[in-house]
């Protein structure tokens, strides 16, 4: 415990646990992260927690621009000063969650590469809010806890595919690219970590008329995740304002299963984005009447 503290002195580091902070301090990982993220001058780089920016000033010698943004004002306040120097950085304090991210990319001109050693605790609600601004952003990479990484690269049929792994497969592809221990941060952290690349497909996966509606079939899919998908599914119509209390009849149940060709027992964690279309186009269908 003394060696961590010293440790953490040395680097002029407080880390608070409510942030979910643990620091990366070793040269050869950050040097590492860096080759795997390859900025170049071309590249606009949003930085999400960027610390004491000790990633960030690797990143700005080699990328265009850097937007690094930092919800501790004291360390927002130390990497502004450690990156007074980097006319193509620019530090934000604020919480990522809350700023205005659109302002942000079209003030970049141009699709942005999302990079970080992320807040575990927050990780999913970041992803999502970047998920939303997914056809300007070109790709993200992003060190995240070992288990969150397995969730977002499983396979259907994995206990641990569920509604995150099929919403960002239908538009990225993902790749595991590198493990950290954690013994290799400052302080300590409890879990091994996985850097995992992000890249934006050049067309969604699966073509449909109305992506909102058709993710939100599948969120509904994974809404119980121990229910089989003819349980889950009952819940379907209350996502429109127009039919909340309309309800799938067992006779509409049974043609999703004879045409699709999926039995409706199955649980949502067996059926790849291919076979969700499927039951999407058939409930379409219902819906239109």
């Amino acid at each position: 415990m003394e060696n961590h503290k010293s440790k953490n002195q040395s680097h002029r580091i407080t880390a608070k646990k409510s942030l979910g902070q643990h620091f990366i301090k070793n040269p050869r990982i950050l040097g590492k992260i860096v080759s795997l993220i390859n900025p170049s001058k071309d590249d606009t780089i949003l930085e999400i927690g960027c610390g004491q920016a000790d990633l960030t000033l690797l990143i700005a010698k080699k990328a265009g621009s850097v937007i690094a943004v930092e919800t501790d004002r004291v360390l927002a306040d130390m990497a502004s000063r450690k990156l007074r120097e980097c006319e193509n950085c620019e530090v934000i304090e604020g919480d990522f969650l809350k700023i205005d991210i659109a302002a942000l990319i079209n003030e970049a001109g141009k699709k942005i590469r999302a990079a970080g050693n992320i807040p575990y605790n927050i990780s999913s609600q970041i992803i999502f809010r970047l998920f939303e601004h997914r056809d300007k952003i070109r790709d993200i990479t992003f060190l995240l806890q070992k288990e969150m990484a397995d969730r977002i690269t499983a396979t259907p049929g994995s206990r641990k595919c569920g509604y995150l792994t099929i919403a960002l497969d239908m538009f990225f592809e993902s790749k595991r690219l590198y493990n950290i221990s954690g013994g290799s941060f400052i302080p300590p952290a409890k879990v091994d970590s996985t850097l995992i690349r992000l890249t934006s497909r050049s067309a969604p996966k699966v073509n449909v008329g109305n992506e909102e509606d058709f993710l939100a079939m599948i969120k509904t899919c994974f809404l119980h995740r121990r229910k089989t998908l003819k349980n889950n599914l009952k819940y379907y119509f209350h996502y429109f304002k127009d039919c909340p209390d309309r309800s799938i009849s067992e006779e509409e149940f049974d043609e999703i299963a004879d045409v699709s060709g999926i039995s409706l027992a199955s649980r949502p964690e067996e059926l790849d984005i291919f076979q969700f279309k499927k039951i999407y186009d058939i409930l379409k269908k219902i819906q239109k009447g």
